[in-house]
């Protein structure tokens, strides 16, 4: 088996494997050497090497060279088990414990190290074949063996926590290791683990137990039983990780303490040793005189069915007491272990006692053979609902939304996977920045995967496709690698890897984990090139596969510059369906790929339409003044000045303007509005002027100056409905609903309704639901001026509803504003405050500083509307203090401010607001503020 699989090897070539390697060797060698005779100090180190091979081999590890008075071995290679870095540490173990024998003098020392290297192609020739190692785990395992004190092991953190849970560790003092300055401490193997302990503080926290409550009723009402005199046996089957011991446990929280429990483990390395499991059960209770004499016979030639039911029956009445014995991971019995314990579950009928095994599926996911007095309880991956309760309970509220789903995403229901996940996330790391596969399941995973043999290659072809790969696909895919399908499929499903379901048929992981393993399992040109491949394949005619996927394929293929023709497309079509968050995505890895791109292949020009594009995007998805818009406005228009390109620079032109706008800084708007007619008028086409009227006019407005706005907004009726003006995202509701409100305030409902109705027709016309969005909230502003309350409100329900399930979060701001002034306006005083205060608060955090004199007199007048005077008096001081350059709507501040400081009393001061906003109403020749004016001026004796 060993020479088959060194001959693979040497076929294939090198391959990435994740391996634990042991060095031992025979501490003071050389003084030993000096003080005896050359034939005597031969034959000792000739016995030591033998001595360290045979504790290797019986461990499962294999001897890749003898260096001097040495041994160099491998666990993992040539075959992969789950818990080879437990085998090392066992024979590292045996290793030193059998020195003695050797020579009253001998001591060793051992140093073990476990992670991801390259296993090179064999060199030699037969026995003599080896197979070198290439990645700093076997250096690390030399610097730890020469650190260590004679008779002691060293291993690594990673070793320590993958064999932690059968080995005991003590933390070494501060380590210098040649090669590994930042090493900092080792761990010393104390010894083997009693069975149920856990290393001190270091196991993760289990969390509670979820989805598994009928289960774990049924268990406790069979230990009920039991105690009665009534007992039985229970297998409790599922794979790796899925919970059988934690189900165990949660039963023994039920149990009195003065509860007999007796617990025993099968153990890998001794699965053909006869009644292993038995005798160390047994070692658990006093002196057994028939039970002895069982064991004594066990190999004798005879029945031997006979013989273990005199076993079982000995150690049944051993018991005596209502008590319950715990048999974990049954699978790795011995056979004659398994027989004596069906017939246990024969005995335990009738009788005090309540067996419990945890197993696993035999391979190809059949069940255990055990006999017909088990009763069977099959655990099953949990769902993502009890998934998110268990890594909830787990991690508590510090885990992001993004980690939750992550973790629910890899683990499959796994609650270990699960765990370990969460584990790595509260170290520090990130969903998207941990390691692919946790280091205490890398052996489980890949004992799984190795186990598919040549199906191997069909598991990596997939893992390059995703979790979820077409099964026509993966086919062409399979063929362009030489792979077979049909027996790749099978092995797939008998190994519980991964399934076909569906139709059209699809291949899914069982767990994405699995998926990440299978990928590490390359190495890095053999990994590229698959990607291309699978790239390639994709192109030449697989339906239905987006460009964004196409696009990572080539990426991660190492090909830049043809993953950017794939997100082009990608990118062209989010934006045609307005999927803005996503254009935002795509168009930031554009970016990043470009960059990977020589200098003279990026293309300023290029660059610019990404980085216009990013900014537009990141207006809408995050705010139109956020931090993030204004870094992408401020990074287009430097490249715009670089690219010397008139109509991207007048889109550059216009995002900036989109920032200081949106946040309030009117100066500095004025100044690129000039800029931006500049350079339409330049530029000369109906888009570019369209823009710079819309720019100009919204402007104007927004300081005061509305009869300049409406001559701005009639100048540029004509480039309005230019194709690539109309396709842009927001513009016409952005136009036509400033400009209704511009004829509002002039006195022009007429033509403030004809405008609002282009902008709600134009927005339909839309495939996506942003300009859905903001036409339904200008247009609710317009209802509220107008006075149709109810209308308004209606609207402004609907540009919620979009702005909170697309994630637009200015305008789930701005129309929480609209809706509550609407509410307040049609009587609902109470709610209409409370999601005005939302609202404000909102703007506070998109950084948004526009428009906020409308908005805290909305405020103040519906605080008004309720009584509360005082509230009113300090809304409309913040309206007027927070940006005394926008003017639009501060006649009507001063005239609700007037109205609050007369139900206080106040009229002097009240009188001075009303004069001062009659004033500014006629300084802006704005009819609509001087007709609401008009009671309390007559009220108070203005002229």
């Amino acid at each position: 088996m060993q020479t088959e699989s060194l001959r693979q090897v040497s076929t294939e070539g090198a391959q990435r494997r994740d391996i634990t390697i042991l060095f031992a060797d025979l501490a003071g060698s050389t003084e030993l050497a000096r003080s005896m005779d050359p034939e005597a100090s031969h034959r000792l180190l000739s016995a030591f090497l033998e001595h360290c091979a045979a504790c290797v081999s019986s461990a499962g590890g294999h001897v890749a060279r003898f260096m001097g008075d040495g041994v160099l071995a491998y666990f993992g290679f040539p075959q992969v088990r789950e818990d080879d870095a437990e085998r090392a540490v066992s024979a590292a173990l045996a290793i030193r414990d059998g020195c003695p024998q050797l020579g009253a003098a001998l001591l060793a020392r051992s140093g073990i190290a476990s992670g991801s290297v390259i296993l090179g192609a064999a060199i030699g020739s037969e026995e003599a074949r080896e197979v070198p190692v290439f990645g700093d785990v076997a250096n690390l395992a030399s610097r730890l063996q020469a650190a260590a004190q004679p008779g002691h092991i060293l291993v690594a953190s990673g070793v320590a926590e993958r064999a932690g849970a059968r080995f005991l560790f003590r933390q070494s003092p501060p380590l210098v290791l040649k090669g590994f300055p930042e090493f900092g401490h080792g761990w010393e193997v104390l010894g083997r683990r009693s069975f149920g302990s856990h290393a001190g503080g270091s196991r993760p926290q289990e969390g509670l137990i979820v989805g598994r409550a009928g289960e774990r009723d049924r268990l406790i009402a069979a230990w009920r039983a039991a105690r009665e005199g009534h007992g039985g046996a229970f297998l409790i089957e599922g794979q790796a990780g899925v919970g059988k011991t934690r189900l165990v446990e949660e039963l023994a929280r039920h149990l009195p303490p003065s509860a007999p429990a007796y617990r025993v483990a099968a153990d890998s390395l001794r699965t053909q040793t006869p009644l292993d499991l038995i005798s160390r059960l047994l070692d658990q209770f006093a002196p057994c005189p028939a039970v002895d004499k069982g064991l004594r016979y066990s190999d004798a030639e005879g029945d031997e069915a006979a013989q273990g039911d005199m076993i079982a029956r000995a150690v049944v009445d051993a018991i005596g007491e209502p008590a319950i014995l715990i048999v974990e991971d049954l699978h790795w019995a011995d056979p004659p272990s398994r027989e004596v314990l069906g017939a246990m579950a024969a005995e335990a009928v009738g009788r005090p006692v309540l067996i419990l095994a945890t197993a696993r599926p035999e391979s190809g996911g059949e069940p255990q053979a055990l006999g017909k007095n088990w009763q069977r309880i099959s655990l099953a991956p949990l769902d993502r609902t009890q998934t998110a309760e268990l890594v909830g309970g787990l991690a508590g509220p510090a885990l992001s939304e993004r980690d939750l789903r992550h973790v629910i995403d890899r683990s499959g229901g796994i609650p270990l996977f699960a765990r370990e996940l969460v584990r790595l996330l509260s170290d520090g790391g990130h969903g998207s920045s941990i390691r692919a596969v946790p280091e205490n399941l890398t052996g489980l995973l890949l004992a799984r995967l190795t186990a598919l043999g040549p199906a191997m290659a069909l598991a990596q072809c997939a893992a390059v496709l995703g979790v979820e790969a077409p099964v026509s696909t993966l086919s062409a895919l399979a063929r362009r690698q030489g792979v077979d399908l049909a027996s790749g499929l099978e092995a797939l499903a008998r190994e519980g890897v991964a399934m076909v379901s569906g139709t059209p048929p699809i291949l899914r992981f069982a767990h994405a984990l699995f998926r990440e393993a299978a990928l590490e399992t390359l190495l890095s040109d053999d990994r590229r090139m698959l990607h291309r491949d699978a790239a390639e394949v994709l192109e030449d005619g697989a339906d239905g596969v987006p460009d964004a996927v196409v696009a990572e394929l080539w990426e991660r293929a190492g090909d830049a510059e043809r993953a950017l023709l794939a997100l082009d497309r990608a990118v062209a079509g989010a934006r045609g369906r307005r999927a803005w968050l996503e254009v935002r995505i795509l168009t930031e890895r554009s970016l990043a790929l470009l960059r990977q791109l020589p200098q003279e292949r990026q293309g300023v020009r290029r660059e610019l339409e990404m980085r216009n594009l990013l900014a537009e995007a990141l207006q809408i998805t995050t705010g139109y003044s956020s931090p993030q818009t204004r870094a992408a406005a401020a990074e287009a228009q430097r490249t715009a000045r670089r690219a010397g390109e008139i109509y991207q620079s007048m889109l550059g032109v216009a995002g900036q303007w989109m920032v200081a706008s949106s946040a309030g800084d009117y100066k500095k708007a004025q100044a690129i509005a000039a800029e931006s007619m500049s350079v339409a008028r330049l530029h000369g086409g109906a888009d570019a002027l369209a823009a710079g009227h819309m720019i100009d006019m919204t402007t104007r407005y927004r300081v005061g100056d509305l009869v300049g706005a409406e001559a701005s907004f009639v100048s540029g009726q004509s480039f309005f409905d230019a194709e690539l003006f109309v396709s842009r995202a927001g513009a016409i509701p952005q136009t036509f609903g400033n400009a209704a409100l511009v004829a509002v305030l002039l006195g022009d409902s007429v033509s403030a309704r004809r405008r609002c109705a282009h902008a709600l027709r134009a927005s339909r016309r839309q495939s996506g639901p942003y300009d859905r969005c903001f036409a339904a909230y200008m247009v609710a502003m317009v209802e509220i001026l107008l006075g149709a309350d109810r209308r308004a409100a209606g609207l402004g329900e609907t540009a919620l509803r979009l702005a909170g399930a697309l994630g637009f979060p200015q305008f789930a701001a701005t129309a929480r504003i609209a809706l509550g002034r609407a509410r307040a306006g049609c009587g609902d005083v109470a709610s209409g405050m409370h999601l005005l205060r939302e609202g404000l608060q909102a703007m506070a955090e998109t950084h948004a500083r526009n428009a906020q004199t409308l908005y805290f007199t909305w405020f103040a007048e519906a605080a008004l509307s309720g009584g509360d005077s005082l509230a009113a008096i300090e809304a409309t001081r913040s309206a007027l203090e927070i940006n005394p350059d926008e003017l639009f709507y501060r006649p009507e501040t001063l005239r609700i401010r007037a109205l609050a400081l007369l139900g206080q009393g106040l009229k002097a001061e009240a009188r001075d607001a009303s004069e001062e906003g009659l004033a500014l109403a006629r300084a802006m020749q704005a009819p609509w503020f001087l007709d609401r004016m008009r009671p309390l001026v007559g009220r108070l004796g203005l002229e």
